[in-house]
């Protein structure tokens, strides 16, 4: 009886800590999706899912693709994307390696947590990649049968990034503050839809 009862709460574990089914919603579902993003200052990227692995207790995302050289050429450093989503059991977090692209502030970051809900909120501490730390505060905003909005403010500073995650699709609006000496200002970019046009 002793070994049947440790086996189910084994079982129950397991179960509880499988990949969350409701934040896999909002990624796509097949090796080889494309994205491709247009947004400030003629800044655009473009992404596609090399791979999907599921295990027991997370899924990950192999994500490739390269910044737009808006310069003829003449752009200097990496312009590679290299992003890997892990779904857990309670969120999805982003890591990178794509110092070109815009809004790669933080060297990784939860980008949703459960529960998937509107007015729902969590902290959280990134790294970026001079070594500071940065409290995050975040909050989902909105939530429809489709999207969800998603900000994270730093508690110490105006600085914000928002978000719009479509189910099946991923990130389909981002926005920062960029913070300059000059004065700040908002920009982002937003994914590229050609059924749309």
């Amino acid at each position: 009886m002793k070994k049947l009862l440790i086996a189910a709460a084994l079982m129950a574990a397991i179960a509880l800590a499988s990949p969350s089914r409701a934040i896999e919603e909002y990624l796509p579902n097949e090796e080889g999706y494309k994205w491709q993003y247009f947004g400030f200052a003629e800044y655009g990227h473009e992404m596609t899912l090399e791979s999907i692995t599921r295990n027991t207790n997370r899924t990950i995302y192999q994500i490739e693709g390269m910044v737009e050289d808006v310069s003829g050429g003449e752009a200097q450093g990496n312009l590679k994307i290299k992003l890997r989503y892990t779904v857990t059991d309670s969120c999805l977090i982003l890591t990178h390696n794509a110092p070109l692209m815009m809004g790669a502030d933080f060297l990784s970051m939860e980008l949703l947590r459960l529960p998937l809900e509107e007015g729902a909120t969590w902290t959280q501490t990134v790294t970026d990649e001079e070594g500071n730390e940065i409290e995050l505060f975040c909050e989902i905003e909105e939530e429809t049968d489709q999207t969800l909005t998603v900000t994270y403010s730093d508690t110490r500073s105006p600085f914000y990034h928002y978000m719009e995650f479509e189910k099946e699709t991923g990130i389909t609006t981002f926005e920062k503050l960029y913070m300059y000496p000059e004065g700040n200002f908002e920009i982002g970019y937003t994914l590229f839809r050609p059924e749309r046009y």
